[in-house]
């Protein structure tokens, strides 16, 4: 007694419907509804696109030290940043992940999932800045998941991440 299609990832632009019925079936009373994705926030998608899903994270590779990658964007109500890495030796007191952005754009928050999709922690302040600490985490690969709170937006955004080997000192 329905029909749906979906369009989600679809990019904007004139769309059309037919509606036809089955094996040439008729039907007298029928009704069209839509529930289409919000307009675009005018903000460009980064390099990184499209890394909206775990399955499709940008993977940064294993990290020992310390990485910053700038000009990252929460470009629509509905992107969500992944990043993938893997780390070396277990988390010291030193070694965190983070992003920093100007909040009055955006607030933007994160969280800090294991290999499975678990969440591990999060950071959801209304600073310029959030911090997720890997104190104590074990080596291992982990995800960071970045997006807008409640659909909101954020013109640019740093990502940073400190790790250390395990031959280096803390």
């Amino acid at each position: 007694n329905r029909e749906q299609i979906a369009m989600t990832n679809r990019p904007a632009g004139v769309y059309f419907v037919r509606v036809y019925g089955y094996s040439n079936a008729t039907n007298p009373n029928y009704s069209l509804s839509f529930q289409l994705p919000r307009a675009s926030s005018g903000i460009a998608s980064d390099r990184f696109e499209t890394n909206d899903t775990r399955a499709t994270a940008t993977d940064l590779r294993t990290l020992e030290g310390a990485y910053s990658y700038n000009s990252l964007t929460i470009h629509s109500p509905t992107d969500r940043d992944f990043f993938k890495f893997t780390t070396t030796a277990v988390g010291t007191s030193s070694d965190f992940v983070s992003i920093d952005f100007t909040h009055s754009r955006g607030d933007v928050d994160m969280r800090l999932l294991d290999a499975a999709g678990t969440t591990l922690s999060s950071s959801t302040s209304t600073t310029n800045t959030e911090r997720i600490s890997l104190s104590g985490r074990a080596a291992g690969t982990y995800f960071i998941e970045v997006f807008g709170y409640s659909g909101g937006t954020n013109p640019s955004y740093t990502l940073n991440i400190r790790t250390h080997s395990a031959t280096s000192t803390p």
